[in-house]
């Protein structure tokens, strides 16, 4: 069997842009996807933040289920914060034969149904395949096959489990995604994204087994809105890196980026896919693929994004060791309040971060507690 130069291994939005990338640039790219088909079943990120939207991947207009303008913020007791954060709710299955649909008009080669793949040494071993592709593109999410290889997360004991429902019957969506920060979810929060019908898709982060966190998830759909469990059907659940970081993004003849390097987030993955692949074909057309030569991607990336996620996870880690109780309090005196997009800024483009740099810098707020768990 040929074989390439470039291998992406994980049809995640990540990989479908570094796939696109990579060929684009005129490295000879194969894209390796164990499902059978892209998108299928549905991915369960939907959220695309207008804000973080670097990539230069469009999205259709058929991909978009609902637009939302803000974001809110709601604590154990209800209260409400509100910032404004235009985004847009996909369907994933059309996004991303979207993607791959590009790659493949730039010249990858589409592998599906490849089954697990394993590495060994620098050979993609299984389902009838034995490659030894010049690089090798990591992007097959929070448990990758790259980690035998180089540390990609930091902490790769907070990867969680998320489970995603959709919600019918759980009130009429109001054009606002909304964010629960309390102690029923590990990490802190549960999100409702709103869903074209009149429906919800509520994502629980809260374990360590897809079996953990969907238990948990249905706890806290009863929680947070009494009788939204009897209209639930589970979509899915999936590790996640939402409260890890990033650790090594290169090493000798391979790369990482998306979920398989901490960088979780839709947004941020399509534009670290677009710079691996960008990275990936310059380096097997000047012919050199050490760690040395694929460093530039990893320092583009750290200057761009490293600071934001090292602030994420802080807060979001002294938030969790609250008291509902208090995180109730801190909220109290803003419940109600619009927060403009302006914050966004502050909280590295996250509106939650962003919402509690505002809180916490306020006279009213949430700085001298935030302090305090330093």
């Amino acid at each position: 069997m040929r074989t390439p130069q470039v291998a992406v291994v994980g049809a995640s939005p990540a990989g479908l842009r570094a796939a696109w990338a990579a060929a684009r640039a005129g490295a000879d790219t194969w894209l390796l996807e164990a499902r059978p088909d892209v998108g299928v079943p549905e991915p369960l990120a939907m959220v695309a933040f207008d804000h973080l939207m670097a990539s230069t991947a469009r999205v259709p207009d058929a991909a978009i289920r609902c637009r939302t303008r803000t974001v809110h913020v709601v604590s154990p007791g209800g209260h409400r914060v509100a910032v404004e954060a235009p985004a847009r709710i996909l369907d994933r299955t059309r996004f991303d034969r979207h993607l791959l649909a590009e790659a493949e008009r730039a010249g990858a080669q589409a592998l599906l149904g490849t089954g697990p793949l394993r590495l060994e040494g620098r050979r993609l071993v299984g389902a009838g395949l034995d490659l030894q592709p010049d690089l090798l593109v990591f992007c097959d999410g929070a448990t990758s096959q790259a980690r035998t290889r180089i540390a990609t997360l930091r902490h790769p004991e907070s990867v969680v489990w998320g489970a995603a429902h959709r919600v019918a019957g759980a009130g009429e969506p109001a054009g606002a995604i909304e964010l629960r920060v309390g102690s029923h979810a590990r990490g802190g929060r549960t999100q409702w994204n709103p869903v074209a019908g009149g429906a919800w898709a509520h994502w629980s982060f809260s374990g360590s087994s897809a079996a953990e966190a969907i238990a948990r998830a249905r706890a806290n759909l009863g929680l947070e809105r009494p009788g939204a469990a009897a209209g639930a059907t589970l979509l899915g659940a999936a590790p996640d890196p939402v409260y890890t970081l990033p650790g090594d993004l290169v090493g000798d003849g391979l790369l990482a980026a998306g979920g398989a390097a901490g960088q979780g987030g839709l947004e941020v993955g399509l534009v670290s896919g677009e710079w691996a692949g960008e990275a990936a074909a310059k380096a097997v057309l000047a012919g050199r693929t050490d760690a040395a030569a694929l460093r530039p991607y990893e320092r583009r990336w750290r200057r761009a994004y490293q600071r934001g996620y090292e602030r994420l996870r802080d807060v979001t880690v002294r938030l969790a060791r609250l008291d509902d109780a208090v995180v109730d309090a801190l909220f109290a005196p803003f419940a109600g309040e619009t927060i403009p997009a302006s914050v966004l800024r502050a909280g590295g483009g996250r509106p939650t971060l962003g919402a509690l740099s505002w809180m916490a810098q306020h006279p009213r707020g949430l700085g001298r507690a935030l302090r305090l768990l330093r």
